[in-house]
């Protein structure tokens, strides 16, 4: 018999009978025994050359282990159920030199085994906030995902407010830009309006509120509670990361259904100069009161072309747009300038032919000689639609 297979008939022969005493199921070479506060577990390595390692470890009490075999015993305590439980080997791990001095194991491992309960207890209470700030996280995200607004208020409500921002920070949300999951999300407001916007669940929630603005059938109660929520976002803007970019995105997926929700979300972001160049130019499309069907305001007007055309001079989208925007104010000066320029940096020609708002430039000679050819029938969309530009998903 080889000295491997000697030593591995010596230690089950030796420590079976020892671990099953204690407490301890299954065979050799995996044990484990299950307490209050930990399931701890022996693992016996044999190897080539003569040689025994003992290796003793624990993992929280919490996952729940399967108890049909002893190997899927061994497996669920290596790789145990929850996955912020990872398993720690404690410090009382040796090695035997020889086979034959197996046989002192008893001794050394009856004094280690009635302290391995007391080891891993210590263990993992000093890394329960680890583990409760685990669940909290999962708490906090099956609440977000369910759209359950006392839920979510009772998790965040045993949290520190800091650590409570955190989690919400940290919180993505899948499908964000459907309409179900905006609607869903819109209703957790009243447990999210004492944080400041986390970037992702503030942008959503601004959405939502943007939605209901425009919804000629929202109550008065409810487009206050909407404005409620714009004017929480429109606060935190300039100070939380990624807040104003991620609103930009969704913003862009309601063109050009939800255009007067767009554009009401445009206006709270448009003083941040970050933006991707495509938004800028959405945001003036957004504007056109010939694609909202609203009112022209001139205010409005000349604050979404000054924050677009400061961002955004060499966006042909955005030159393009703006000339859409003077001819609304009839400054036909100013519209034939940005529609030269914006030819000038690669606009389409065919979309200032196209284009209804634009038709009375197109006889200028300077435009004449930037469109380079006869001006075909206008016809089509009006404005450069460049919420189809390229964009970040």
């Amino acid at each position: 018999m080889s000295r491997r297979l000697e030593a591995i008939r010596i230690c089950k022969t030796v420590l079976e009978p020892l671990l099953l005493r204690e407490g301890f199921t299954g065979t050799f070479p995996y044990y484990h025994r299950s307490g209050k506060a930990c399931v701890e577990g022996v693992h016996v390595l044999v190897y080539a050359h003569p040689g025994v390692q003992v290796l003793l470890g624990s993992v929280p009490a919490r996952p729940k282990l399967e108890a049909r075999t002893a190997e899927r015993d061994a497996k669920a305590y290596a790789y145990p159920c929850d996955p912020g439980a990872r398993m720690h080997d404690l410090p009382v791990r040796f090695g035997i030199a020889t086979a034959a001095e197996v046989r002192a194991l008893p001794a050394k491992l009856a004094t280690i085994v009635k302290a391995l309960r007391t080891e891993g207890a210590k263990f993992w209470a000093s890394h329960q906030a680890d583990l409760d700030r685990q669940t909290l996280l999962r708490e906090v995200a099956d609440a977000v995902e369910s759209g359950k607004s006392a839920q979510l208020s009772k998790a965040l409500a045993r949290l520190p407010h800091k650590q409570a921002q955190t989690i919400l920070d940290q919180t993505n949300v899948k499908n964000w830009s459907a309409r179900s999951t905006i609607a869903r999300t819109y209703g957790l407001r009243p447990a999210l309006l004492a944080f400041r916007p986390p970037w992702m669940l503030g942008a959503i929630l601004a959405t939502g509120a943007a939605l209901v603005v425009q919804d000629g059938k929202a109550t008065r109660q409810a487009r206050a509670q909407a404005l409620e929520v714009l004017a929480w976002v429109a606060r935190h803007i300039q100070k939380v990361k990624d807040l104003a970019a991620q609103l930009a995105i969704i913003t862009d997926h309601l063109l050009p259904k939800d255009v007067i929700a767009a554009m009401t979300l445009f206006d709270r972001i448009l003083s941040r100069k970050d933006l991707r160049r495509p938004h800028y130019g959405n945001a003036l499309w957004s504007v056109l009161s010939t694609n909202n069907r609203q009112p022209i305001d001139r205010a409005r007007h000349q604050r979404f072309l000054k924050a677009a055309l400061t961002a955004a001079p060499d966006d042909p989208s955005v030159q393009f747009n703006a000339a859409c925007a003077y001819m609304e104010l009839d400054d036909t000066k100013a519209a034939q300038a940005h529609l030269l320029l914006a030819l000038k940096l690669g606009a389409p020609p065919q979309h200032a032919r196209q284009e209804p708002l634009l038709r009375s430039l197109l006889t200028e000679p300077h435009v004449a000689k930037a469109l380079g050819a006869p001006a075909k029938k206008p016809r089509g969309s009006r404005g450069y639609v460049s919420h189809r530009a390229p964009r970040r998903r």
